[in-house]
């Protein structure tokens, strides 16, 4: 026997949908599924790479103390001295917390625009004609990291290999393997003179 069902004021309480504070969750993933973990710079966290709050800094290599010392040795009146780039990401708590990112009102939330900090260039601030200075590289910044082995997996530095694959203790050259005619020639008298 089918009975039929009168809805009643508790069955409506199923279907309300609960608050949404912001319209994307908070997070950039555009459909993706899942995406890498990131290490927050200031508690070593690890939040999603789209959730994370990230800044680009450009900063110099010495302080600005030292900075007019090292104009005045240098030979060169036009060498500039290099600066040094890094990307920082931050949980949402740190970034709040270090006053990156404020908290906005419900009708601040919505404004998506980003102010630009740094002036728009002028007309006469744009780049000068190439000079023979132009063609220096500048120097890179090499660090080496240390992690653990939960780490190292978790962040896809190694993998879990099977038990055949383990026996394996040949290390896979990232780079291209020096041909023959690149290697180095012997030393002549010439080149020690």
């Amino acid at each position: 026997p089918s009975t039929t069902h009168t809805p009643t004021a508790q069955d409506s309480l199923l279907f309300v949908r609960m608050t949404k504070k912001r319209r994307n969750g908070g997070r950039s993933r555009h459909g993706r599924g899942h995406t890498r973990l990131v290490d927050c710079d200031h508690c070593g966290c690890k939040p999603a790479k789209d959730k994370a709050i990230k800044r680009f800094l450009v900063r110099n290599i010495v302080d600005s103390g030292a900075l007019n010392d090292i104009k005045a040795a240098t030979a060169l009146d036009t060498y500039t001295l290099p600066k040094f780039y890094t990307k920082k990401y931050h949980c949402v708590s740190c970034a709040v917390h270090s006053r990156i990112v404020r908290v906005r009102s419900t009708e601040a939330r919505r404004i998506r625009e980003f102010k630009r900090r740094r002036p728009q260039r002028r007309d006469d601030d744009k780049k000068k004609p190439a000079t023979a200075l132009d063609t220096y590289t500048l120097p890179k910044f090499y660090t080496k990291k240390y992690h653990c082995v939960s780490c190292a997996v978790h962040s896809r530095i190694v993998r879990v290999r099977s038990t055949e694959a383990r026996r394996i203790r040949e290390f896979k050259r990232r780079r291209p393997q020096r041909r023959d005619d690149d290697k180095k020639k012997p030393a002549t008298a010439l080149d020690t003179y």
